[in-house]
């Protein structure tokens, strides 16, 4: 290559930079990539993408080597893009989204796996906390006919998206339409309970609001759903603080926060459990406790992406 290269250094068009040569500037380098015809540069983006994938290079480099080479209907692009959209999930649901987006743009509107694309994409929308984007999302899936699966996960998105704009009545509809779907998974049914438990307390049906959770949890811990356990523990714990049970509400906290430390890759903390935690402290008159077990808290939600609970934790700490 340095033969190549010679004539762009002695041109100041590239520059040692390091262990690497790059181009002297971004504007050279667009200039230069602007004037190859189209079809070369997609051809170009492909091979470079297929030769990454060749020797094990991140889902996420390959995929926008691909996304940049593809046509309409590439399944080679659609698949490279949805496998590093749910390896960014776990840390950055919003660039997971912004890949799903790009894979369901690249697929035929009638294409099956379509909406349950852009139903993941909305759930990554919500845990960004993007929650206007979330509703519109949501709302314009459910404009037309689904699967049903994929239908009650979009209702389950669209109630934990209402739950965080404060329309609790709505959002409790949704899960309940959700949970009484036959054609749900049983795991997505008990996130649909938990999430409607979570609800009732708000209303003030407590004992609803327990019965659900209790139900919610068992379920959830059989299919190994910790982030649903996470939101059924919480609303239990929630339970017991309405009645006055401090002590109580404090000990399902702290077995929450345990078993979510424990989960693989801690999803259980997908859901501020601490935040609950942390306000229960303050009833009990142990502020230090508390705003450590916020801090807490927000750190792990921050290093995970989960913005949405961020202005929670933010309330109990002032």
């Amino acid at each position: 290559l340095s033969v190549v290269l010679a004539e762009g250094i002695a041109g100041r068009v590239l520059e040692e930079y390091g262990a690497v040569i790059r181009f002297r500037h971004d504007l050279i380098r667009d200039a230069i990539y602007e004037d190859l015809p189209l079809s070369v540069r997609q051809g170009l983006h492909r091979e470079a993408g297929q030769r990454l994938a060749q020797t094990g290079a991140p889902a996420l480099q390959v995929a926008e080597q691909l996304a940049r080479g593809a046509g309409q209907g590439d399944a080679e692009a659609i698949g490279w893009l949805t496998r590093a959209a749910r390896e960014a999930a776990a840390r950055s649901p919003d660039i997971a989204a912004s890949l799903l987006g790009r894979a369901a743009g690249l697929m035929a509107p009638a294409d099956p796996g379509r909406d349950r694309l852009l139903a993941e994409r909305a759930s990554s929308l919500m845990v960004s906390g993007r929650i206007a984007d979330t509703l519109a999302a949501c709302r314009s899936l459910l404009d037309r006919d689904l699967d049903p699966q994929v239908d009650g996960a979009v209702r389950i998105c669209l109630g934990r998206a209402l739950l965080a704009e404060g329309q609790v009545r709505d959002a409790l509809q949704e899960l309940e339409q959700a949970g009484s779907s036959p054609a749900l998974p049983g795991a997505e049914r008990a996130a649909a309970r938990a999430w409607a438990a979570f609800a009732r307390v708000s209303l003030g049906d407590l004992d609803g609001a327990a019965a659900s959770a209790e139900q919610a949890r068992s379920a959830a811990a059989s299919a190994g759903d910790h982030l649903t356990v996470s939101v059924a523990m919480t609303t239990l714990a929630r339970v017991s603080e309405s009645r006055g049970h401090l002590r109580d509400a404090l000990q399902i906290t702290d077995e929450a926060v345990h078993l979510a430390d424990e989960s693989p890759g801690r999803l259980g903390h997908r859901y501020p459990i601490r935040a609950t935690r942390g306000h229960i402290l303050i009833e009990l008159d142990r502020p230090e406790e508390a705003r450590s077990a916020l801090g807490a808290g927000m750190r792990i939600s921050e290093e995970s992406g989960v913005r949405w609970p961020l202005s929670i934790y933010q309330v109990f700490l002032a």
